[in-house]
């Protein structure tokens, strides 16, 4: 076998939202994150993102890119908000399962480790719920 100049693919000719796609084998997975990725940029970040779905990803890998440290500080404050719903009542509608919490930064991860995005992941989990263990089970 012998890799040729024509079949060479460079990174840069795929998009931020493609990259992320061809990450994740499963197709359910990759149908949960997206839906869930959808839900972080088009709702979460709505304050600091415009534009469609897709033009958003771009921009999220943009500023994970160019503003390392303020994209950082942009999920450690979503952690804290999550953290917060955690906490409400069961009974509310806003109410967030502890055991979800991590469900919402897979997506995030995943797109940018295919986007060759370093995010210091220890701070920002370090800001997550710690579950709450029954030990009369």
């Amino acid at each position: 076998m012998k890799l040729q100049r024509d079949d060479m693919v460079r990174a840069g000719d795929d998009t931020p939202l493609e990259l992320f796609s061809q990450g994740i084998r499963s197709e359910w997975t990759r149908d949960k994150y997206t839906r869930t990725l959808r839900q972080v940029t088009c709702e979460f970040f709505e304050e600091w993102l415009t534009g469609t779905f897709e033009e958003r990803v771009v921009q999220l890998v943009r500023c994970g890119r160019d503003k390392p440290d303020w994209t950082r500080d942009l999920l450690i404050s979503l952690s804290r908000k999550l953290r917060e719903r955690t906490e409400l009542d069961v009974n509310d509608k806003d109410y967030l399962n502890p055991a979800s919490f991590a469900n919402y930064f897979k997506p995030i991860k995943k797109l940018f480790d295919m986007n060759d995005i370093h995010i210091s992941w220890k701070r920002i989990y370090a800001t997550s719920v710690v579950q709450k263990v029954n030990i009369n089970k």
